[in-house]
């Protein structure tokens, strides 16, 4: 075959093959890298998904879903439990706060005092009381004064027993 007044050789069954650029090659390998990141992708989701499926099975052969029961239950009851202390701290410190504004505070062994912040009142009714049995005491021990002085006073044994049978 003559062309453009050339001669070339005529393949019946095969085109002019064409040049295959650079620019061509890096769009095939973008297409192939996409191909390839895909094809990754789905791997992973299906690698995920099969390990996830292959250690439920293992589980339930091997009895570790009674199991996981068991830690839910427990899991469950801790914070049930936590709940508890946290409504329990809160009806103390309310408690506290209650027993403090009544003017007392009492300890771990259920004694009563008097709250810093008492009441003008209770403090005055506690000193009367207080002051009343200091008096009272303060009138005690002055007899065991006066027997002592009398006693040293006495002339005989028998005085002084006296002096000190009535007060030991």
């Amino acid at each position: 075959m003559v062309v453009g007044g050339e001669r070339t050789r005529d393949y019946p069954s095969m085109e002019k093959t064409q040049l295959f650029t650079v620019r061509q090659r890096e769009v095939f390998a973008d297409l192939l890298a996409s191909a390839k990141s895909r094809k990754e992708s789905e791997y992973s989701s299906l690698r995920i998904r099969t390990e996830r499926e292959f250690i439920q099975k293992l589980a339930s052969e091997s009895g570790a879903t009674k199991l996981a029961e068991r830690v839910k239950t427990a899991e469950q009851a801790v914070m049930d439990a936590e709940k508890a202390v946290v409504a329990s701290q809160s009806e103390l410190r309310n408690a506290k706060k209650a027993l403090e504004a009544s003017g007392f505070s009492v300890d771990s062994y259920g004694v009563f005092s008097l709250h810093w912040d008492a009441p003008d009142s209770m403090r005055q009714a506690r000193d009367k009381y207080l002051g009343t049995l200091e008096k009272e005491n303060k009138e005690k021990l002055h007899e065991y004064d006066v027997a002592t002085l009398n006693v040293w006073a006495a002339e005989t044994a028998d005085e002084a027993k006296k002096c000190v049978e009535e007060l030991v």
